[in-house]
């Protein structure tokens, strides 16, 4: 499934700074930029997190949505729309999908290892989860692409706010 799929992909990675990709979402040409520039400005291993539109499908016509606010955030560089995400209970929920993140190979084991320990949380949540308890978790308050969201995908299927809560409470 996708999720050892984004396991096996991070395991065989080569680059410094990983960006995972769905197959349907659209990046803005400037995602990547943006984001390197990021980590160079944070200068040291992170998890890097930007905005997105989603585009949720219902019945037979798309809405776009913008993400979900980040709550107890500090301001880390305010030129770039940097903020630093803080552990606090209000962030304890992935707030976005995987590939509007960026992340430090230095991160990958300890991903492999939470995702090892848990068959209930994907690949996003376990990136999320090791940069905010490591206080590496940073947010570029920029939209990156439209997330797509078809109903009867994986994702859409197994992503209830329900199973999200308990995921959470398990973790």
């Amino acid at each position: 499934g996708f999720r050892n799929n984004f396991l096996k992909l991070m395991s065989l990675a080569n680059y410094q700074v990983i960006f995972l990709s769905d197959q349907d979402d659209i990046w803005e040409s400037n995602k990547i930029e943006l984001m390197m520039r990021s980590h160079e400005i944070i200068s040291n291993p992170a998890v890097i997190v930007s905005d997105v539109n989603q585009l949720v499908e219902r019945k037979s016509r798309g809405e776009k949505i913008v993400s979900e606010p980040i709550a107890d955030k500090i301001i880390f560089d305010k030129n770039n729309d940097l903020y630093q995400i803080l552990f606090t209970q209000n962030n304890l929920k992935n707030r976005r999908p995987g590939w509007s993140f960026s992340f430090s190979k230095e991160f990958i084991p300890d991903i492999v290892n939470l995702l090892e320990l848990s068959n209930s949380i994907f690949h996003d949540e376990a990136i999320w989860y090791v940069g905010i308890i490591q206080d590496r978790l940073f947010y570029l308050n920029r939209i990156t692409g439209d997330w797509r969201k078809f109903s009867g995908s994986e994702t859409t299927r197994s992503l209830s706010l329900s199973n999200l809560r308990n995921n959470n409470k398990n973790y």
